[in-house]
């Protein structure tokens, strides 16, 4: 009964405030998807505060992990500095997100668009991960971090099926998230009253997130079923079951394109194989960390479907980027 209060008030908060910030614009269903959308961003940064302290040892977000260097790091600052400019980034939503260009192979045709968060110092800059993310766990500021990237993402989907752009976009939800049963239950509640998200919006999980003793397969289906895509990503572990991820709802394998290279140099995977397995399954196998034409030329061997990298094209401003 709290949580449903909680719930109620926050979505009278935020239709009073997008009806402040929307002015003379004609009522529709485009003020209740934004205020929905703050309803969302509220929801989950209140769930991952009062849950900090529940998050597994060392889980961390994704999302920001992997991110190639887009921008020049801000000068060396004190940890309670950091945590002053994480604080105030999530309270004035200054949190930006960041895109990647995914390609079609071999045609190199922007196909979708993987998502990062970014956190706007004062000044303008951005911090890095390796620069928050221990402050941030300690803190217990992470699941709001998370949060704040799915947010985005959700504006940025519906923003591109009103201009009615061919385009998906990829959202990390991280090993928190994942493990916080009631933030997932509010989470797919949420989905299940906009289903058409389904059809730009995938979720992706890293390998490591699924393997650490917690079963997930339950959470997973629920969100499948919901028809919503999902991918897995930081693959480090070739040798798995392919049929059984795409039983969970998993369309997409995503493998770091010096890593598999290295995998068949030494024998230690049959490409023919593992690609046979995927053919089968429907799963397409997106290769990431493309940084050269000679490393592209050689990976193509490996039949990917998609790929991702600097030489496609470095992560930019969601503004920039589309």
């Amino acid at each position: 009964m709290k949580r449903r209060l909680r719930l109620i008030e926050a979505r009278l908060e935020g239709l009073a405030e997008e009806q402040s910030e929307l002015g003379k614009r004609a009522a529709g269903s485009g003020e209740k998807v934004a205020s929905e959308m703050r309803v969302l961003q509220k929801l989950l940064v209140q769930l991952s505060a009062q849950r900090a302290q529940q998050a597994a040892p060392g889980a961390a977000a994704a999302v920001d992990a992997k991110m190639p260097v887009a921008v020049a790091p801000r000068p060396v600052m004190a940890a309670n500095q950091v945590l002053e400019v994480v604080r105030d980034a999530l309270n004035q939503e200054k949190v930006d997100l960041f895109l990647q260009p995914i390609v079609s192979l071999p045609q190199r045709r922007r196909r979708y668009f993987e998502c990062f968060s970014r956190i706007r110092a004062p000044d303008g800059s951005w911090i890095l991960p390796e620069q928050y993310l221990d402050v941030a766990k300690r803190a217990g500021l992470m699941g709001a971090i998370d949060n704040m990237l799915l947010f985005r993402c959700i504006q940025l989907t519906r923003r591109a099926r009103k201009g009615k752009l061919d385009l998906g976009f990829f959202c990390n939800i991280s090993g928190y998230s994942l493990a916080d049963d009631s933030f997932f239950r509010d989470f797919l509640e949420f989905l299940s009253e906009y289903p058409e998200l389904a059809q730009a919006l995938f979720f992706e999980f890293s390998q490591k997130d699924l393997t650490t003793g917690l079963d997930h397969r339950d959470s997973l289906r629920k969100l499948a079923n919901l028809g919503f895509k999902l991918s897995l990503d930081q693959v480090t572990n070739l040798d798995m079951d392919i049929g059984d991820l795409a039983s969970l709802g998993f369309k997409f394998l995503k493998v770091d394109a010096q890593h598999l290279l290295s995998a068949v140099r030494t024998g230690d995977i049959d490409m023919g194989d593992f690609r046979l397995a995927l053919d089968r399954a429907a799963v397409d196998l997106i290769i990431e960390k493309v940084e050269s034409e000679d490393q592209l030329l050689e990976a193509l061997d490996c039949r990917p479907d998609f790929g991702q990298g600097f030489l496609f094209g470095e992560p930019r401003l969601s503004a920039e980027a589309t």
